[in-house]
């Protein structure tokens, strides 16, 4: 029988909690840093048009994307090993400086290949940004805390969906869309301002024998950079160079992913690999959303955004509405994630006639993608636990919306 103090000890923390003290500015700096990066990218695939429409080059168009996300791929495994090694105090400056120069350089680009460097080192330290909080979480809060913190920051995806695509959009339609890139840049000031006092709290082991290979991120992202560009650049040289990038990215990539992912074992291996192939229908269409509807529809950037707010807002609603740990079992909770994929996915802003109709169509399709995300980190828990053990609904609600935000830009 459990005692009354047990029944108060195994309440959930309130939201408030986390919030007190010198831990509380921790945590709305952290806040703020997470919310930063998702509105630069949802404000970046809102602008992009206007970008390419005084710069040109057309062809890099895609590369703006797949450039910020192969540097989060490469800066995620560093940043998460110096985090372990140095502490948190020593890895932000160096990172949110890289982040900041991601953003003048894209600002102040006179042409369009310099945009592509700028989101790269933007894409890095986003990356570095990203392992530098989870890390600070597991550091510095409790066991009771941590669920609450990393809902948080997941929900710092959702929120910049509503704010983001319309602020970019109304600064690009009026002082111009290279202001834009610089709005951040006072918010990230008051970031390091609430963070910098706190980061005493976080506990540093100095331990640099993590276990994280960094390098085969860092050879797949040099790999899978050389194969892009190559397939971007139509030359006769290009097929050699898609066979270099190959040759280099495929080893790495081996290594990263689970066993038995290129033949979707059942299990984690299947989970991967529908991960990723849901990944790349869903961001081939995402990435060149915003130029579709304003060269082909030609609809205006502010209506434009309207379809990346929606889409942002129903791939979170997708997820949640499946999600449901305590009464569906994963294999239960993957079918229906597929069957409502099937019934709004295939929305076509391309083919759909009314303007409304092609605004609409993406974030109906986003609920689709997110209904069919989700389940896949039930999947992979289940299959984690050991011996069929309990899957945690903490871990499992914030493992889904985070799924269906940070990685809708994250995974390029």
């Amino acid at each position: 029988m459990r005692t009354p103090a047990a029944g108060v000890a195994d309440r959930p923390p309130r939201w408030r909690e986390v919030f007190r003290g010198r831990r509380g500015r921790l945590t709305a700096g952290l806040l703020l840093l997470e919310a930063l990066v998702a509105m630069h990218a949802l404000v970046v695939v809102t602008i992009l048009p206007d970008v390419r429409r005084d710069l040109g080059m057309v062809q890099l168009y895609g590369l703006t994307f797949t450039a910020a996300s192969l540097a989060t791929l490469g800066a995620i495994p560093i940043a998460g090993r110096a985090v372990d090694r140095l502490g948190t105090r020593r890895i932000v400056p160096p990172v949110l400086g890289v982040f900041t120069a991601g953003l003048i350089v894209a600002a102040t680009a006179p042409a369009m290949p310099l945009v592509l460097v700028g989101q790269f080192l933007a894409g890095a330290g986003g990356g570095g940004l990203y392992a530098m909080s989870l890390g600070t979480v597991a550091k510095t809060f409790p066991d009771r805390l941590r669920p609450r913190v990393l809902a948080l920051l997941a929900s710092m995806w959702v929120l910049p969906g509503l704010i983001g695509p319309p602020l970019g959009a109304a600064l690009a339609s009026t002082v111009g869309w290279r202001w834009a890139f610089l709005a951040p840049l006072p918010l990230l000031a008051i970031g390091w301002a609430l963070i910098a006092p706190a980061l005493d709290l976080v506990e540093t082991d100095g331990d640099g024998d993590t276990g994280l290979d960094v390098r085969w991120p860092l050879q797949l992202m040099v790999g899978a950079g050389i194969v892009f560009t190559a397939i971007t650049v139509v030359e006769p040289w290009a097929v050699v160079a898609v066979a270099a990038g190959s040759l280099i990215a495929l080893p790495a990539l081996t290594r990263i992913v689970p066993p038995g992912t290129f033949r979707a074992a059942a299990g984690v291996p299947a989970s991967a690999a529908t991960a990723f192939m849901l990944s790349v229908s869903f961001l081939a269409i995402d990435a060149f959303l915003t130029l579709m509807l304003t060269d082909v529809r030609g609809l205006s950037i502010g209506q434009a955004g309207l379809a990346v707010t929606g889409a942002t807002v129903t791939m979170a609603h997708g997820s949640t509405i499946v999600i449901d740990v305590n009464t569906m079992p994963a294999p239960t909770m993957s079918c229906s994630g597929q069957r409502t994929s099937r019934l709004v996915s295939p929305s076509d802003p391309v083919s759909t006639r009314s303007s409304a109709g092609a605004i609409s169509a993406h974030p109906i399709a986003s609920s689709g993608s997110g209904a069919r995300n989700a389940p896949r980190h039930p999947t992979v828990l289940a299959s984690a636990a050991p011996s069929g053990g309990p899957i945690s609904p903490g871990t499992t609600h914030i493992d889904a919306r985070s799924a269906s935000t940070r990685g809708r830009r994250r995974s390029g």
